[in-house]
């Protein structure tokens, strides 16, 4: 009996547990109503602009030319020998290039100065007839005319030696222009004319060029805006003058990229610039002087000309921070209850991973630097000052 009646108790007590825990869960829940949580404000990390002075670059196209170029023509008809010199060499001023056949040009020689020996002697002959006949003129044997008219054939000979020098000249000019130098040093393209060939004839035939490689020259072009801010390099209030009268020491040196990306070992040197605006495009020829010792660039190459300027107190934001939309450049800033405002600026070139700041940003601010996607103006934000950035490389627009 005892074990029978045993685990019906049991039963029950465990139903008057289950009961009271009800009981008790229901009371809590009805103590206090819940209540909506609001999220944290969002995390970003905001940095304060820089300010420094800061050296940028403008880009221009240009294309290099040789400092002096000279084509080498034939000044005398005549056949042509043999060239005496190698295709694509260096060569020397003075140095022989071509020979015309001379033979032509020494009997004209020849023949020049036998004419004027005659006319020297036709000169003798008339000055010694002339004194004679002047002697006996004035002991009256003969009549003064007789004398008048010697002088004048004495006269005659003697202008006619005068042509007959010149013609000597002229010939022994045409006899020198049958060897052909160059007057540069330069490097020598190939020859277009082979031995045999009559040049000369008719006009001056083209027989090749002489270029001069070093140095070389780089012509581009620059805007009226940009030309004031090369002139004022390194200093906004400089008063302006002419690039080319820039003292050799001062001019400014600028940087040499080519076509494949890469940067010229030798820096150029700016030394002049036309002395007009085009009014009809607004830009203005400038020419970069470019050593070229070991002749690595040639004339006719497209390069890119790097030219350095300052700016004093520049602010420096990172590029990353940069938004854009139809409206133009912005910036998310935070101000003093970390509320989350829009900046609209007006930007500058870059630095390296900076943008200049021209308009539009104090350099007070507080300028979301990450967790832009989660920073939308008017809301409130938990910001994290970043850490101070390192030195930036010089960068260019």
């Amino acid at each position: 009996m005892v074990g029978s009646n045993s685990a019906p108790r049991r039963s029950r007590f465990r139903g008057a547990i289950l009961i009271l825990a009800v009981a008790v869960a229901v009371a809590a829940g009805c103590g206090k109503p819940a209540g909506y949580q609001a999220p944290p404000p969002p995390k970003v990390t905001v940095a304060s602009p820089e300010v420094k002075d800061i050296t940028q670059y403008m880009d221009f196209n240009g294309r290099t030319e040789a400092t002096e170029s000279v084509e080498i023509r034939a000044r005398v008809p005549g056949f042509l020998l043999e060239p005496e010199y190698v295709d694509g060499s260096d060569v020397k001023a003075g140095q022989v290039l071509y020979r015309i056949d001379p033979r032509e040009y020494e009997a004209t020689v020849e023949g020049a100065k036998a004419m004027l020996q005659a006319a020297k002697a036709k000169r003798g002959l008339a000055e010694a007839t002339w004194k004679r006949l002047d002697e006996a003129a004035k002991k009256g044997a003969v009549s003064k005319l007789e004398a008048i008219q010697a002088k004048a054939k004495l006269d005659v000979a003697e202008a006619e030696i005068e042509t007959f020098v010149s013609r000597v000249k002229d010939a022994e000019l045409q006899l020198a222009w049958t060897i052909i130098r160059s007057p540069i040093d330069g490097r020598i393209g190939r020859t277009l004319v082979t031995e045999g060939n009559l040049v000369g004839q008719g006009e001056p035939t083209l027989l090749t060029t002489v270029v001069m490689q070093d140095p070389l020259h780089a012509f581009f072009n620059v805007s009226e805006r940009d030309l004031l801010m090369l002139i004022r390099r390194r200093d906004p209030d400089r008063e302006i003058e002419s690039l080319s009268d820039v003292p050799p020491d001062e001019r400014l040196r600028m940087v040499v990229v080519l076509a494949d990306g890469s940067t010229y070992e030798h820096a150029g040197v700016l030394d002049y610039s036309d002395n007009t605006v085009d009014p009809r495009t607004g830009v203005m020829r400038l020419r970069v002087t470019v050593p070229n010792p070991d002749f690595k660039i040639f004339p006719g190459l497209f390069v890119r000309i790097r030219a350095p300027y300052v700016t004093k107190g520049a602010i420096l934001v990172p590029e990353l921070a940069l938004q854009r939309d139809l409206a133009g450049y912005f910036l998310m800033t935070v101000d003093d209850e970390n509320t989350v405002e829009r900046k609209n600026v007006e930007v500058g070139g870059r630095y390296g991973a900076q943008r200049v700041i021209r308009e539009g940003l104090d350099v007070d601010s507080r300028v979301v630097v990450n967790g832009l996607q989660r920073a939308r103006p008017g809301i409130v934000v938990d910001p994290e000052t970043a850490p101070a950035a390192g030195p930036k490389p010089d960068g260019g627009e």
